[in-house]
């Protein structure tokens, strides 16, 4: 592993593993518990997706599923220009916009970073360095 360090170095992740450690004992004292309760948990995640569902197409509030405000509309641009042509969707509004973005070359901007031919100032703006992580699944009860 990268950077790897043992766990009484980081407070936060040793209190994480006790916790960890109190959670799966609990599950192995309680099964059946957990058995009925992961059913409930599924059966509650189902019903609550096909309500959503029915609601969000009716468009409508129904219960706890409450419509926040009015439906907004948009329009694929692409879609009009391909299918209704070049000149309607001119006369209608329509619009073309160029985007520019900005790249460079990894590895020689690395190069340039590591020759300090960058001023550290405008690396420390530039440059984003961001580490992947693998965690523990977070535990969800509704």
């Amino acid at each position: 592993m990268i950077n790897n360090r043992p766990t009484n170095v980081i407070p936060e992740v040793e209190a994480f593993e006790r916790i960890q450690r109190e959670l799966d004992e609990f599950k192995r004292a309680n099964p059946e518990f957990f058995e009925q309760l992961q059913h409930i948990v599924d059966r509650y995640n189902a019903t609550r997706d096909m309500a959503e569902k029915v609601v969000r197409t009716k468009q409508i509030s129904c219960g706890p599923f409450q419509l926040t405000g009015r439906p907004s509309v948009s329009y694929d641009g692409e879609v009009l220009y391909e299918e209704m042509g070049r000149d309607w969707f001119f006369e209608h509004g329509g619009a073309t916009k160029q985007i520019t973005k900005y790249e460079i070359d990894k590895t020689k901007a690395e190069a340039a970073f590591s020759a300090g031919i960058i001023p550290e100032e405008v690396a420390a703006k530039a440059r984003k360095v961001k580490a992947s992580y693998h965690k523990p699944e977070k535990v969800e009860l509704p």
